[in-house]
């Protein structure tokens, strides 16, 4: 068993509510196109606005996963599992399925800015295409917010494991990096360089 109980719920939790509601979009567009409505993309993407907020709160924590991954890779057990597990899904590796729900957003955007393209202005869902690219901007940039509060936790966890003998804690949530430089701390025993 190469993840506990409480490692998989981590990861995993988030996929039924966001494969729900992906599922239920995609009913809504084919029903749409059933009806002849299929022009009607954008109003779609406003009615079905929860998606975002299941695939935000996997984002959110998606930095967390890779870095589980990451400690987890250490163990070769795990490597030897992950490579079957890759053979076994014709070589994709289960990471590639793991970021698949943060790149939708980005690939919606492309999606309706391609749309609103070839909209013509007088088309009547122009103006729900333009408002469902604002709610999905507006989703996105909170996304890229977690993402790179998380990667500025990850530098600040390094630097803080690399003056453990200082017993100064770094890697707090409220913390964000400004720039980053070299330094040299000294002690009267000891030369320790962390990159800040």
């Amino acid at each position: 068993n190469l993840m506990n109980d409480l490692e998989r719920d981590f990861i995993f939790r988030d996929f039924d509510i966001i494969q729900k509601n992906h599922n239920n979009f995609l009913s809504a567009f084919c029903e749409a196109e059933r009806n002849n409505f299929s022009t009607n993309a954008g109003q779609l993407f406003l009615e079905n606005k929860q998606i975002l907020k299941a695939l935000i709160d996997y984002i959110h924590k998606y930095p967390s996963i890779n870095e589980l991954f990451e400690i987890k890779k250490a163990n070769k057990g795990f490597n030897a599992a992950l490579m079957e597990l890759q053979q076994e899904n014709d070589g994709r590796d289960i990471l590639s399925y793991l970021i698949t729900p943060v790149q939708r957003l980005p690939r919606y955007l492309l999606f309706l800015n391609e749309l609103i393209k070839v909209t013509p202005y007088f088309h009547p869902d122009l103006f729900f295409l333009q408002k469902a690219i604002n709610v999905i901007e507006k989703a996105n940039k909170k996304a890229d917010t977690y993402i790179e509060r998380a990667k500025q936790r990850t530098v600040l966890k390094k630097i803080e494991d690399k003056m453990k003998k200082y017993n100064i804690r770094l890697a707090e949530s409220y913390r964000r990096i400004e720039m980053l430089v070299d330094i040299s701390l000294s002690d009267q025993k000891n030369l320790s360089k962390a990159q800040l």
